[in-house]
């Protein structure tokens, strides 16, 4: 399992955001991207993610090529990303949060809700565990109940890690995965 960008370009307008990118990402391993402000990490991001269109070039995960646009498709591939600003449900705690972002919920479909029954029971009961251990791992459990919009930067971006988690993903791409964290937690 491996991510690998090819000759990736984006241009917007006249101008060159990314040109020529090619990298590969190995399976089983940290990779990080440095560079400076306005280097088209996020873009490249973006492109890797599906969010943004690629002006020419090539992404595959696992051997198989990345439609543009696209970015449920590459979540159903296990590639995940995260985002510089994160992006929680404000009104909705931690644990909630969290339970949201688990997939194939059975109790999300009519048919599910209305014969679900001790399947969608179950399903709860193994989401609301996951959900406990990634907040014990992230030191979010002693937030498990505030809304995630009285949360502080750091706090958000470690529940935006959280929410990638509940996916099960092969890979994670953190944008930014760090800022605001506090050091102490970045352990």
């Amino acid at each position: 399992m491996s991510l690998v960008i090819q000759s990736v370009s984006v241009r917007i307008g006249g101008l060159s955001v990314l040109d020529d990118v090619s990298l590969t990402v190995p399976a089983n391993g940290l990779t990080g991207l440095i560079g400076p402000n306005g280097a088209g990490k996020s873009t490249l991001f973006a492109v890797v993610g599906g969010t943004m269109r690629l002006t020419s070039g090539t992404v595959q995960f696992n051997g198989a090529p990345l439609a543009a646009g696209q970015p449920s498709s590459r979540a159903a591939a296990g590639l995940i990303r995260t985002f510089q600003v994160p992006r929680p449900f404000r009104h909705l705690t931690v644990r909630q949060n969290l339970a949201a972002a688990a997939p194939g919920q059975a109790g999300e479909t009519l048919l599910g809700a209305l014969i679900g029954g001790s399947k969608i029971r179950q399903q709860e009961a193994d989401i609301q565990a996951r959900a406990t251990a990634i907040m014990a791992t992230l030191k979010l459990d002693v937030v498990v109940d505030t809304p995630a919009g009285r949360l502080s930067g750091g706090q958000r971006k470690l529940l935006e890690i959280g929410r990638a988690l509940m996916l099960e993903p092969r890979s994670i791409l953190l944008d930014e995965p760090f800022a605001v964290v506090n050091p102490v937690l970045v352990e």
